[in-house]
């Protein structure tokens, strides 16, 4: 589970809370040690294998960047036997806890629905629409963005990189985005965030690689617009309040993840959604068939409509 899907979980964790305000919440979070991660696929379905595999090589996760100083959740030794009993355990490796049917090396199949509302109701929460995820800045947090953005006022933040590491088919095409920087900029400055490797925009300000994940989603707090695809960062924006314009392929049901506060792009295609974690045989062409003037168009008259941002030292995000 990247950043992205943790940022889920907080929206559900925050709902939880507020549906059971007397209860601890307790949030399991498990990774794959290398065994199960690199195990044949018919080895993984031995129960022999299950069985071991629970008891000796899963190792649970340290509470990473995205659930710091969260309120809603307390540490399992925090509580005694009494309180652990009361306590409201959301264990996110759970089968039933899982927004995929299935998930193989290939493909993976999406329940129908919004991953927030359907993983809201699963634990008792009706909600009419997505709540909000949720991320909890320090003070020392706010003011160190505040000195990166130092002469920075209106900005947008655009990732023109998706997470290529599960699936190669939610990325649009650079040249394009380049095509959007070219005319955007000439109205706004544009901020190009993400990882330090990958490709950078000409004229963007570049601030890949400034910092934790935290911290970038700190600075979006104070953008008047994100722009990027389906993604951590998305669902960061949305966290810290900040709007977006989103390009979405046919990787994903559009409905399971957005928002919808977003200008959400996206043409349909009849082989979407595909959920394929290799090369799209197809030249991926839903998000071929999103053209640059509709970005465009889609960002210029978002911002008219979106008051300037807060600096990172005049709210409290916590």
């Amino acid at each position: 589970m990247g950043y992205g899907g943790s940022l889920i979980w907080t929206a559900v964790i925050g709902e939880v809370k507020r549906r059971y305000p007397d209860r601890p919440v307790l949030f399991k979070h498990m990774i794959p040690t290398p065994l199960e991660r690199y195990a044949p696929e018919g080895l993984k379905q031995s129960p022999v294998f299950r069985k071991v595999n629970k008891r000796l090589f899963w190792e649970t996760k340290p509470l990473d960047d995205i659930f710091r100083n969260n309120p809603h959740l307390v540490p399992a030794d925090a509580l005694d036997r009494r309180q652990r009993k009361k306590a409201i355990i959301i264990d996110c490796n759970a089968n039933e806890n899982s927004y995929a049917v299935s998930c193989t090396p290939e493909k993976i199949v999406f329940k129908p629905g919004n991953a927030i509302t359907m993983l809201c109701r699963r634990f008792g929460c009706q909600v009419a629409s997505p709540p909000r995820p949720e991320l909890f800045f320090t003070e020392e947090e706010r003011r160190r963005v505040s000195r990166w953005m130092e002469g920075l006022d209106d900005f947008i933040a655009l990732e023109p990189h998706a997470k290529d590491d599960y699936t190669p088919n939610k990325s649009w095409f650079f040249e394009r985005w380049q095509a959007v920087v070219d005319r955007v900029s000439q109205l706004i400055p544009v901020v190009q965030v993400g990882l330090p490797e990958k490709a950078l925009l000409k004229r963007v300000k570049d601030f890949r690689g400034l910092g934790s994940f935290r911290d970038t989603a700190c600075l979006l707090g104070s953008a008047k617009l994100f722009v990027g695809t389906d993604g951590g960062l998305m669902h960061a924006a949305q966290a810290v309040g900040t709007d977006s314009v989103i390009l979405y392929g046919g990787y994903t049901p559009i409905e399971l993840t957005a928002y919808g506060n977003n200008v959400n792009i996206y043409h349909h295609v009849d082989c979407a959604p595909c959920g394929l974690r290799f090369e799209c045989p197809f030249q991926k062409k839903c998000l071929a068939s999103i053209q640059v003037e509709e970005v465009v168009a889609a960002i210029t008259g978002k911002l008219k409509n979106t008051a300037p941002r807060p600096h990172p030292e005049a709210v409290s995000l916590a």
